[in-house]
């Protein structure tokens, strides 16, 4: 996904990998997708750094894939801070675009 926003891959490439990882799943395994996550959020960069206007795009890809979504710590609030990995990173619960979006796509799961 990072490399669809930097420039680096393309969609395409994003579509394979997606069908080769489906054939490594074993029987009765359910995948756990993600656009980010806290390693890379601490390490890296935000998911607005990482993936900019695609964030919402990628979001919305990690929950209809087959699978399971994650959301780490503050993703629904809008976190748009790296995490302090090694101490207490507490989060600023605030109304944001994206816990709309993490909301609907949730139940869209659960409906269907």
């Amino acid at each position: 996904m990072k490399g669809i926003v930097d420039g680096s891959k393309n969609p395409g490439d994003l579509v394979n990998y997606i069908l080769a990882d489906g054939r490594v799943v074993p029987k009765g395994g359910i995948r756990l997708n993600f656009a980010t996550n806290h390693d890379k959020n601490a390490w890296e960069a935000t998911a607005g750094e990482q993936l900019g206007r695609g964030l919402e795009a990628f979001t919305v890809l990690t929950f209809t894939l087959p699978g399971v979504p994650l959301i780490y710590n503050g993703q629904e609030a809008g976190l748009d801070k790296r995490l302090n990995f090694f101490a207490r990173d507490p989060i600023v619960w605030r109304k944001d675009a994206m816990a709309g979006l993490y909301r609907d796509l949730a139940q869209l799961r659960r409906e269907n």
